[in-house]
C-alpha cells in the first residue's frame, strides 16, 4: 500500500502551447537561477494582479543592491490611482525628473508646494546656463505675487550684467510704493555716472 502524500519533485520547464490556468497558492523559488516570465518574442499582454479584487501587489525589496527597472518602448508608462490613493515617490538619494518634451506640474484641488519642508537647502529655478524667459504669475483677476525674505537681502537684477530693470507700469491707477524703516532710501548712489 502507498501513502497519500506525494514525494518531493522538481521540474525545470513548464510549457504550454495554449492558455494555461493554475489556481491555488503557489511559491516559486529560483534556487540561484533567473526567473523568466514572458521572455519569449511574443506580443501578448502580461497581466499581474489585474483581477477586480483589492490586493497588495509587491515588487522588489530594499535589501542591499536590489534594483527595479521599468522600461517602455514607444508606448506610455502610466502611474495612476483613484479616489484617496496617493502616489508617493521617496528617495534617500537624488530624485531626477527629466523630459525631452513638456514637463508639467499641476494640481486641480490643492496647493502646489515646492520646498515647503523646514530644510535649509537652496531652491534654484531657471539657473542653468541657457537663455530662457522665466515667468512668475499671471494677470488674471486678483492674482497676486508675494516675494518675502528673512534677515537676508532681497536682490532684483543685481547681477553684473547690463540690463534694464523695470518696476511698475503706466496703466490706469497703477501705483508703486517704496518704503524704508529707520535707514536711508538710496537711489542711484553707486559710483557710476548716471543721466
Amino acid at each position: 500500500t502507498g501513502g497519500t502524500t506525494p514525494a518531493a519533485g522538481s521540474f525545470t520547464t513548464l510549457a504550454a502551447s495554449g492558455l494555461a490556468s493554475l489556481s491555488g497558492s503557489a511559491t516559486i523559488l529560483t534556487a540561484g537561477t533567473a526567473l523568466n516570465l514572458a521572455t519569449d518574442v511574443d506580443t501578448a499582454a502580461v497581466n499581474i494582479g489585474t483581477a477586480a479584487a483589492a490586493r497588495v501587489i509587491n515588487i522588489g525589496n530594499a535589501t542591499g543592491a536590489t534594483s527595479v527597472t521599468i522600461q517602455t518602448g514607444t508606448g506610455n508608462l502610466t502611474l495612476a490611482t483613484t479616489g484617496a490613493g496617493d502616489i508617493v515617490v521617496n528617495s534617500d538619494d537624488t530624485l531626477l525628473l527629466d523630459a525631452d518634451g513638456v514637463l508639467e506640474l499641476n494640481s486641480s484641488a490643492g496647493a502646489i508646494n515646492i520646498g515647503n519642508d523646514a530644510d535649509a537647502q537652496a531652491i534654484n529655478i531657471g539657473t542653468g546656463a541657457a537663455a530662457r524667459t522665466i515667468t512668475l504669475g499671471n494677470s488674471t483677476g486678483a492674482t497676486s505675487l508675494v516675494l518675502d525674505a528673512g534677515t537676508g537681502a532681497l536682490n532684483i537684477g543685481t547681477n553684473a550684467v547690463a540690463h534694464t530693470v523695470t518696476i511698475g507700469n503706466s496703466t490706469g491707477a497703477t501705483a508703486v510704493v517704496i518704503d524704508v524703516g529707520t535707514v536711508a532710501l538710496n537711489l542711484g548712489t553707486n559710483a557710476v555716472a548716471h543721466t
